[in-house]
């Protein structure tokens, strides 16, 4: 049955994160800071049509202090928008539309020193500071099976624009573009909360200097999710995340085509997360989490310069959650991991350690 919003509803919310890490055989360190902020708001066109818009930006200062790799960048980030308008005027369907942007207001462009500022993605938040234009226009449709169950089905389009990353080159560069396909399906009661979502993502050959030189293989994802409240003080949250992408396409220099790689460059990945949380009082709470990660060796022999071995991560926070009043909400934590990668036959194990925190603070109105 559809609802119909009288007023406007806004939401703006801040969310830094800080994170340090080291090498523990001393030759590598950096540090990353990351500042999104974001407000969203909602409202009523009409009796039957329900309109959401957001714009998201933010702030990253990025670090890396090895002595032979030192790099540092400071810079906003891109900034997104979202505007989506679901139509609820039937019982047992509600179709919506969607237009997302990326405005390149971040650094698309590195230069010099600059690039060592890009590091490990299993250690920081974020390995890319800015792109060029991108625009995402998307269909999608929300089914209700009682009062419990929900289906979502999706499906986006993203133009991406092109843009000089390295600016030492001044090469143009224009990233393929993306065709994403999710389906998901969420059951909600009085204790439990549990959802699955699947993405499907294929995406076009890019071009480096008008030239196209590499195609991305389809990739997919699934994301489970489940919280259970024990009762009016204790509840705990799980999820399980695994991505998986196919062979690559890569340029052959001798006869200017675009063939498959012989074996799978791309790793598999696979998050669990596990935490509790226990409200001390309807102002304030305690949780704590623990994160295990394994991105997986790609299928290249060992001896090959393409070979990438195994990760393993594990991460431990805790932290406070706070609530003001209704509308003012917050959390703030700590936390450290240890990251090691597989030896290879040419080198030995790596061991990263390393800090991390984290705070949020949600305000509506």
């Amino acid at each position: 049955m559809a609802q119909e919003a009288t007023n406007l509803q806004y939401q703006a919310s801040a969310t830094p994160a800080f994170v340090s890490w080291h090498s523990t055989r001393g030759s590598g360190e950096g540090h990353q800071f990351f500042l999104p902020i974001e407000g969203i708001t909602k409202f009523a066109v009409g009796s039957a049509v329900s309109a959401e818009a957001g714009v998201k930006t933010g702030y990253i200062a990025s670090s890396n202090q090895s002595p032979s790799t030192h790099g540092t960048v400071s810079s906003p980030t891109d900034t997104t928008t979202h505007l989506q308008f679901a139509y609820e005027g039937f019982e047992s369907v509600q179709p919506f539309v969607t237009f997302d942007m990326n405005l390149p207001t971040g650094k698309a462009t590195l230069r010099g020193r600059e690039k060592y500022a890009v590091m490990d993605r299993d250690l920081v938040f974020q390995t890319r500071f800015g792109e060029g234009w991108n625009f995402n226009p998307g269909i999608g449709v929300t089914i209700p099976f009682g009062q419990s169950l929900v289906a979502t089905l999706a499906v986006g389009y993203n133009f991406r624009g092109s843009y000089v990353p390295d600016g030492d080159t001044g090469l143009r560069y224009k990233p393929g573009d993306q065709t994403v396909v999710t389906a998901g399906l969420q059951y909600l009661s009085e204790d439990w909360l549990l959802s699955v979502t699947g993405i499907l993502t294929r995406e076009t050959t890019s071009e480096l200097a008008g030239i196209e030189f590499f195609r991305p293989g389809t990739s997919f994802a699934i994301l489970g999710r489940g919280a259970y409240k024990w009762d009016a003080q204790h509840a705990t949250t799980a999820s399980l995340y695994f991505n998986n992408t196919n062979k690559n396409a890569v340029l052959d220099f001798f006869t200017g085509a675009l063939l498959p790689e012989e074996d799978n460059s791309n790793s598999a990945l696979t998050i669990g997360r596990l935490s509790h949380q226990y409200d001390v009082s309807s102002r304030w709470g305690v949780f704590g989490a623990v994160e295990l990660l394994y991105r997986d060796d790609n299928l290249y022999d060992e001896v090959s310069d393409l070979f990438i071995p195994a990760k393993t991560k594990a991460t431990f926070e805790g932290g406070l959650v706070l609530k003001y009043s209704p509308a003012v909400t917050g959390n703030v934590s700590a936390g450290v991991f240890s990251l090691r990668q597989a030896s290879t036959p040419y080198t030995g194990s790596q061991r990263y350690e390393g800090f991390i925190g984290r705070a949020n603070l949600a305000v509506a109105f």
